[in-house]
């Protein structure tokens, strides 16, 4: 039975990682097509809270449950699909680190400063 939840907690992080990078980047594309600074600084400020109640959890829980999953199954870390998780997990990363240049206050620059559940800078 835990095998099961350790799946399925597996699985939800994923779809909540993919989802939410996808969702996120479409609101920051949107966002930042409109030209308009207090709309740009409204979405960044959202951007951050929506990576902070889901993206840092579910990027957690990816490689805990997967690691997990890995031993429990005795597979080994070389099998081409892992290798291509962690490289994929890894990308999405490294794309994903430089873009917390906002800080947690999610100002975009030359913005207006904004009211976060964060506080303000």
């Amino acid at each position: 039975m835990l095998i099961l939840i350790i799946k399925t907690v597996h699985i939800l992080a994923a779809i909540v990682f993919l989802g939410v990078g996808l969702g996120v980047a479409w609101t920051k594309l949107r966002a930042d097509r409109s030209g308009d600074l207090r709309v740009i600084a409204w979405a960044q400020g959202h951007i951050v809270l929506a990576d902070w109640m889901f993206t840092v959890p579910s990027a957690i829980l990816l490689p805990a449950t997967g690691a997990w999953l890995v031993t429990t199954y005795g597979l080994s870390w070389r099998t081409p699909w892992i290798l291509f998780g962690i490289g994929g997990y890894t990308a999405a990363g490294l794309f994903w680190l430089p873009a917390g240049d906002f800080g947690i206050n999610g100002e975009a620059p030359g913005g207006p400063r904004l009211h976060t559940p964060f506080g303000n800078p």
